[in-house]
């Protein structure tokens, strides 16, 4: 067996920047790498595989050297950088003239290096050379048609690119570009003993373009299962040798898009979307375990929808560059950003509620499957993912006009109430189904259901409730589900004007008796309806006095929470008639004439009923015309300062006075009912008013005195002599 022993530098560096791939050969590092013992290399300069595609699949390599044949034995590795490169293990070997016939295992790099590093970085571009390393331009496996690739990398441009056309469907790319240039990193490194003790497989902001316009169109109902399509398949070798051994690595690139379909009837969809992503994903064996990391910064733009047709339609898009690292043909590191793309459209019956919606994202599956690099290790993966919703409609309903109205009780607002529904776009949007209810004030709208018009709007007319309650108006939009959009419910809001067009009644205080000068017992007391009958607070009335030349206590006041409204009145003092007119009075100052009242009262001549004191008496025989009992004492001294008269109808008058005790006691006087005394001395008397007449008070006992009117606050009673005539006798009264 041959053996092979390597010592030599390693640096494997890919790059798609001529001057990075310079500066990086002046810092070379020099590592000390030693093949395992049993290794034969085998170059596609001297030798060919002959073996049948089928054979291959078996493990059977048959080569033909154009040259001296190697030492193949069993358990020898070998490694070729033919095609794809292999590496395998030899279980047999024949040998025919020029060719060796082998039934090979595969086999992996731990059975070629022992106390070795791996490195190298690559970009998926074609301009990248360096040394001795082998760059081949990438190969076109596959483009589907309108399918289109850059030079500079994995850049793909579409034009009408069908994903699916058959039947009732047909699902297409428009036109668009999709860009994908990773700088992808990796690292192995193999122990004298222990194999593989570190991988490390890594892209650092890798940047992912999606520009899309779509087409839909469904002339019937489908369902189409999830379809997978091969847009392109794009691969690039890398050959290196070390010492003598082949390092072949293939980055193979296919762009698939899957595509998956639900649709109840016909509809056409059109739109777009615009997505960039920069990510950084890794995954990495060390110290016996496996980690990884991710990081993305995503800017996600839809284009604007066009729809036509009403039906339940799920669709679902997405485009995945798979980007793989084979080592001799087997996969090793990958990379898998999936861009996804799913549509929804969602409708009631009968109500024709719906919602549609779009959401963006990345699914990220990044891994190493193990296969080729050593025995002991296991398999990695890992998924990472992000969603948006990038568009949805309805998105925001918004009041346009008629909020904040105000308008009469009953009536019809004079603006209608009009919203506008746009989508996530700031887009209108037509035929979304608008409902308005009333909530407050009792009130009507002319239609509770309306569709948005063709510039995405929709109103109706409210009749405002009968009654002075807020009035208020809710508006939704439903989802297909029957939930309530975010953006909702709106609320317009109306305030009503009381409609006082004869709405004052007298309640209390009309046709009232009093005295001249003197206040009412009963207020003046009215209620302020609408003419629905709805009693109104807050409303001035005005109360003015017309006749009488009284006086009101409040001229405007206002009335309280169930309408009411009252004021105190003091009429004049004349005998003139006394009137007051209510009337309401707008906010403006102004008066309603037709909702005027008027208040009558009459008023007695003098007000008999209260306390009232005697000031003045003259005292007269009873008995004989005689103005004067004893010429002796002067007149003034016969009169009397201490009288204390309370008179009140139909009760107990109450009379106290004092006579002087000047007068003789010979000499008998008197004032009849009234007043009265004998020989001088202090005397009380109860009498009972029976009842007033004009100029005339009667008494108990048939006893009665008329009075006189001096003034206003003075009255002077005459008493009656035994024979019932009016005497000389008489006294005067003024009010307390």
């Amino acid at each position: 067996m041959k053996k092979l022993t390597l010592l030599f530098t390693v640096l494997l560096l890919l790059n798609g920047c001529s001057k990075e791939i310079a500066n990086k050969n002046e810092n070379q590092e020099e590592q000390h790498t030693e093949n395992q013992e049993n290794v034969v290399a085998i170059l596609k300069d001297n030798s060919q595989i002959t073996s049948s595609d089928t054979d291959l699949s078996n493990g059977i390599y048959s080569i033909e050297f154009s040259g001296d044949l190697p030492e193949i034995g069993i358990d020898d590795i070998i490694v070729g950088n033919i095609g794809e490169g292999f590496l395998r293990k030899v279980i047999s070997a024949s040998t025919n003239g020029n060719t060796i016939t082998m039934q090979t295992v595969q086999a992996n790099m731990e059975d070629v290096f022992k106390d070795a590093v791996i490195e190298f970085n690559t970009d998926l571009s074609n301009s990248a050379k360096i040394g001795n390393i082998k760059y081949e331009k990438y190969k076109i496996n596959y483009l589907a048609k309108g399918v289109q690739v850059s030079e500079n990398g994995f850049e793909f441009d579409f034009s009408n690119t069908v994903l699916y056309e058959k039947g009732a469907l047909t699902f297409k790319i428009t036109d668009g570009t999709a860009t994908f240039n990773p700088n992808f990193s990796f690292k192995g490194e193999y122990s004298l003993f222990g194999g593989l003790d570190y991988l490390d497989f890594k892209t650092n902001n890798a940047e992912l373009n999606l520009d899309l316009n779509l087409s839909l169109n469904a002339s019937a109902g489908v369902s189409l299962p999830e379809l997978s399509k091969t847009l392109a398949d794009i691969e690039k070798k890398i050959t290196f040798p070390v010492t003598g051994v082949p390092v072949v690595v293939i980055v193979k690139t296919t762009l698939v898009a899957e595509l998956s379909a639900n649709i109840n009837s016909s509809f056409d969809f059109n739109t777009g979307l615009t997505n960039n992503y920069i990510f950084s994903t890794s995954a990495k064996y060390e110290n016996d375990s496996w980690s990884g990391n991710f990081d993305l910064n995503s800017s996600l733009t839809p284009k604007p929808i066009n729809m036509e047709g009403e039906v339940n339609i799920t669709q679902n898009l997405t485009i995945t560059p798979r980007v793989s690292v084979k080592f001799y043909g087997v996969i090793g590191p990958y990379c898998q950003p999936k861009m996804t793309e799913d549509f929804t459209f969602n409708i009631a019956s009968p109500s024709l509620d719906w919602d549609s919606s779009i959401n963006a994202g990345l699914d990220v599956k990044t891994g190493v499957d193990i296969t080729i690099f050593g025995y002991d290790v296991a398999d990695f993966s890992r998924n990472d993912n992000f969603e948006e919703t990038v568009w949805n409609a309805p998105e925001t309903l918004e009041i346009v006009s008629g909020n904040n109205q105000t308008g009469k009780q009953g009536q019809q607002l004079t603006e209608p109430l009009k919203v506008l529904v746009k989508d996530k776009l700031e887009n209108t949007f037509r035929n979304v189904p608008i409902y308005f209810s009333v909530t407050q004030g009792n009130g009507t709208v002319d239609n509770e259901s309306v569709m948005t018009d063709e510039n995405g709007f929709a109103e109706v007319l409210w009749t405002l409730g009968e009654n002075t309650d807020l009035q208020a108006v809710k508006v939704i939009i439903k989802k297909a589900d029957g939930t309530i959009i975010e953006s909702s419910p709106l609320t317009f809001n109306a305030s009503s004007e009381d409609d006082l067009s004869g709405a004052l009644e007298i309640v209390s205080g009309n046709n009232q008796t009093g005295v001249q000068g003197q206040q009412l017992t009963e207020p003046l007391k009215v209620l302020v309806k609408d003419k629905f009958e709805n009693t109104l607070s807050n409303i001035h009335v005005s109360f003015s006095v017309t006749q009488g030349n009284g006086t009101v206590d409040n001229e405007s006041i206002l009335t309280d929470e169930n309408g009411f409204a009252e004021v105190l009145w003091t009429l004049g003092e004349n005998t003139d008639p006394q009137t007051v007119k209510a009337i309401i009075k707008k906010a403006d100052g102004t008066t309603i004439e037709s909702s005027s009242v008027f208040f009558n009262a009459s008023s007695d001549e003098f007000d008999i009923i209260g306390i009232w004191m005697v000031t003045d008496a003259y005292l007269g025989d009873w008995y004989s015309t005689k103005t004067i009992c004893d010429a002796e004492y002067p007149e003034e001294e016969r009169k009397s300062t201490s009288y204390e008269i309370t008179i009140s109808e139909t009760s107990y008058t109450e009379i106290n006075y004092f006579i002087s005790k000047k007068y003789k006691p010979s000499c008998t006087t008197g004032l009849g009912p009234v007043l009265s005394t004998s020989n001088g001395a202090e005397t009380e008397e109860n009498l009972q008013i029976i009842s007033f007449e004009e100029g005339k008070i009667n008494c108990t006992g048939n006893d009665s005195a008329y009075y006189e009117i001096i003034d206003n606050n003075t009255l002077k009673f005459r008493t009656l002599d035994m024979q019932g005539d009016s005497s000389n006798l008489w006294i005067i009264v003024t009010r307390k």
